[in-house]
């Protein structure tokens, strides 16, 4: 084996061992059986100011991904989840408040007896879901990291 200037010769076969690939190389030259790396999920920021029924890249607040897996992580009930994936009653434009996307929403004709809120930060973390459905009882039932969690209720009408 010889090496002269970064030049390294085995046998008959000579190389470069100054060539570095870069990852942009490495990516190029990926088989095309190949996973790609995970890209980051769309900001929910968007959102803010809209109606939840407003669609961006074809999709609802409540049907983005980030949305649907806090709702379905949430350890709400089936009936609550459902509820809150609701497009058909009443609700407010989402704002931010807090550095969360909060959306109200409410069962069309009964809002004062059932009506759920999502909280959830622009990157789709830190999801907090409140539900309350009179029927169940005075106070909403709060929901943060999949699990029920007791907080006060904020008023004479749910959440």
């Amino acid at each position: 084996m010889t090496v002269l200037g970064g030049w390294r010769t085995v046998g008959d076969m000579t190389t470069n061992t100054d060539i570095v690939a870069s990852p942009a190389d490495n990516a190029s030259a990926m088989p095309g059986n190949a996973v790609a790396p995970p890209t980051e999920a769309p900001s929910l920021a968007g959102y803010a100011g809209k109606s939840p029924y407003d669609k961006i890249a074809g999709k609802t607040f409540t049907e983005t991904d980030a949305v649907k897996a806090a709702i379905a992580g949430s350890g709400a009930n089936a009936e609550a989840r459902k509820w809150l994936t609701d497009t058909t009653g009443p609700a407010s434009a989402i704002v931010l408040q807090n550095g969360k996307l909060v959306m109200n929403e409410c069962q069309k004709h009964n809002c004062s007896d059932h009506n759920w809120t999502i909280a959830i930060a622009p990157d789709g973390t830190g999801a907090e879901i409140c539900y309350y459905d009179m029927k169940l009882g005075p106070k909403p039932q709060w929901f943060v990291g999949g699990k029920s969690v007791d907080r006060p209720a904020a008023g004479d009408e749910g959440c």
